[in-house]
């Protein structure tokens, strides 16, 4: 017996809407724009749509593994830290679920590059997925360094009270 996943009984719906609808992708050169829409030229709903969404962010994923090689899904090791001298590596987070493993991580580089690093790691099919990447320059730090501190500051208030 097929015993279905996860993904395929939570988006249930959204799954037999792409089975059976047919859509077709539709570019308008004129404005730049791209629709979904089926057989009737209605557009795809935004439940489909979101879903269709999250796959083809996965499928872009499995590509650039497949074309420029496996991304790192694990934090910076210590040697690999020595090897790019990277400076003040601060693992910020390293959680896992029974579905993901998170990882979040900041450090700077000798290229004068302050880099905030968060990705999840899909454990069945051991996929990394970025959550976010920040590349900052000292300028760019130092610009919103204001709003960082600010941010500190008033948070630890509300948490004194």
């Amino acid at each position: 017996m097929n015993q279905k996943s996860d993904k395929q009984q939570l988006f249930k719906r959204e799954i037999q809407n792409l089975l059976t609808a047919d859509y077709r992708i539709i570019y308008d050169t004129q404005s730049d724009t791209l629709k979904i829409v089926d057989k009737k030229g209605e557009e795809i709903d935004n439940n489909t749509l979101g879903f269709v969404g999250g796959e083809v962010n996965e499928y872009i994923n499995i590509r650039e593994e497949q074309t420029l090689g496996e991304k790192r899904k694990y934090p910076i090791d210590e040697l690999t830290r020595k090897r790019q001298e990277l400076l003040d590596y601060i693992l910020v987070s390293d959680e896992s679920n029974n579905t993901y493993k998170t990882i979040f991580e900041v450090y700077h580089d000798k290229n004068q590059i302050f880099s905030m690093e968060k990705f999840n790691v899909m454990k069945r099919k051991n996929l990394r997925c970025d959550e976010f990447n920040v590349y900052l320059s000292p300028e760019e730090a130092e610009t919103i360094l204001p709003s960082l501190q600010k941010f500190i500051e008033q948070n630890k208030k509300s948490d004194s009270e």
